[in-house]
């Protein structure tokens, strides 16, 4: 039988998936999550509709990647569902949009809030690695709510920091105007903060980490998805520059919009950028 080939020009399969993280709470307080549910970086808990993992305090989700936006918002609440069950078990509640939190001297002083990921992440802009922040004398503590996108091919680390510049003109811009995370913006939203992403021998992306995890299970889903499908289909085809993205001076205006938290400056990027090339037209 012969072997199919693969055209040059055969569209990529693009799937759009995610590891919110979120804190849980007893009557109100919040508190640990270490030891309810079990799951690490390097073992997750499988569970039916995605994995869990202990992270910090918090309770991490990873999504099963979709390829369509009925299915990405099935994922979403089927594995809300699943944990939410797991956890009334323990009589715990996730605290579902609540990106950002101060915690109690007692919860401070716990071993796990002082334990952070180590794996770094880069600025595709620079191209440089982020410093890691310095919180193990901070209060405060942040959840996170990454894009993963992955393309059935292997990216070159030129093209996944391609796609993420235009992850920042769309999802970026989204997230600045609605994402109520300014503390955390100001730590972990920063424009073009990214991880390079393999998953699987000819499955490549990139884990967008600019968004808080205020998207999940809201209306905002839809937008996140549609935004990341849009990003990395012209991250595919095209360089940015002025020229492709159709708005003279549009990489600097774009990181001082995200960086600055300038709420003015980015609903007229997103705003130009969607009527230019007619997102959701």
């Amino acid at each position: 039988m012969a072997m199919a080939v693969r055209k040059i020009d055969e569209e990529p399969t693009i799937l759009i998936g995610g590891d919110p993280e979120f804190f849980v709470h007893h009557n109100g307080t919040v508190v640990s999550s270490r030891g309810m549910l079990g799951g690490s970086k390097n073992e997750p808990r499988k569970l039916e509709h995605g994995s869990v993992q202990e992270d910090n305090i918090m309770l991490e989700l990873n999504l099963t990647p979709a390829g369509n936006l009925k299915q990405f918002n099935a994922n979403v609440h089927d594995l809300l569902n699943e944990v939410r069950s797991h956890l009334s078990g323990v009589q715990v509640a996730l605290l579902v949009a609540s990106p950002e939190i101060i915690m109690t001297h007692d919860l401070m002083a716990r071993q796990e809030a002082q334990e952070f990921g180590c794996e770094p992440d880069y600025n595709a802009w620079t191209g440089k690695r982020n410093k890691t922040p310095k919180l193990e004398r901070d209060e405060w503590r942040y959840a996170g709510g990454h894009i993963h996108a992955s393309v059935d091919r292997i990216l070159t680390k030129s093209q996944q920091r391609n796609i993420v510049k235009w992850y920042d003109i769309s999802v970026g811009l989204y997230c600045t105007i609605n994402d109520p995370a300014a503390k955390r913006a100001a730590v972990y939203g920063t424009a073009g903060r990214f991880r390079h992403t393999r998953y699987s021998e000819n499955c490549t992306g990139v884990e967008y980490r600019v968004p808080s995890n205020f998207w999940v299970g809201s209306h905002h889903a839809d937008n996140i998805f549609l935004l990341s499908q849009w990003a990395m289909k012209k991250g595919l085809k095209n360089d940015f520059h002025d020229d492709t993205v159709g708005i003279e001076g549009i990489e600097l205006m774009v990181q001082e919009a995200i960086n600055n938290r300038d709420k003015e400056l980015a609903r007229f990027l997103y705003g130009r950028v969607m009527a230019i090339h007619a997102i959701g037209q």
